[in-house]
């Protein structure tokens, strides 16, 4: 014999189905949710640094020295070095300060060669000659662990020392660029 479901027995089935219900709807929007939050994942920043060294001709990195330049007595007296940067960003510019001692009879020089060397033997740049400007910032481009060369000229002088240092800030940086994989 089959007994027909009393209405108490009803109520407790449709409350049983409603919490099954329940749990598969909130385990599939759990699902969706889980995916959503993982397909709009972002990235962390990378923490980046900006530095530039100088490094003489000889290949001694210069970290925290200066490029230094000395003359007794004579004509004038070029130093040759480079630039390299030692930060984890590209550099657009850096920054250079040059100083003096002693009696040079004229103009020091600091020049730059970009996409080149300088062969010493003339004193040219067979790439692109860029002056550089003591205290203002100096557009020479520098990926990441790249280098220019350098040529710090004395004009004729009577014990001179010139010296020669390099700085970066967060403006001489390339920009950041947003990239979607």
């Amino acid at each position: 014999m089959t007994t027909a479901p009393t209405r108490r027995g009803q109520r407790l089935l449709v409350v049983l189905a409603g919490a099954v219900a329940a749990i598969v709807l909130a385990s599939g929007l759990a699902f969706a949710t889980a995916r959503a939050t993982a397909a709009g994942a972002t990235v962390p920043a990378r923490t980046i640094s900006w530095s530039a060294t100088l490094v003489s001709s000889d290949g001694t990195v210069l970290t925290g020295r200066t490029l230094d330049a000395a003359t007794v007595l004579g004509g004038a007296r070029a130093v040759y070095g480079s630039v390299r940067n030692t930060g984890t960003a590209s550099l657009l510019n850096q920054t250079y300060t040059i100083t003096a001692e002693g009696l040079p009879l004229g103009a020091v020089t600091l020049q730059a060669c970009l996409g080149g060397s300088w062969q010493t033997s003339t004193g040219r740049c067979d790439g692109t000659t860029v002056n550089i400007t003591s205290g203002s910032a100096a557009a020479i481009p520098l990926g990441v662990g790249a280098s220019a060369g350098l040529k710090l000229t004395v004009p004729a002088a009577a014990l001179t020392t010139v010296h020669v240092s390099v700085s970066t800030v967060r403006a001489s940086v390339r920009a950041a660029t947003t990239t979607n994989s």
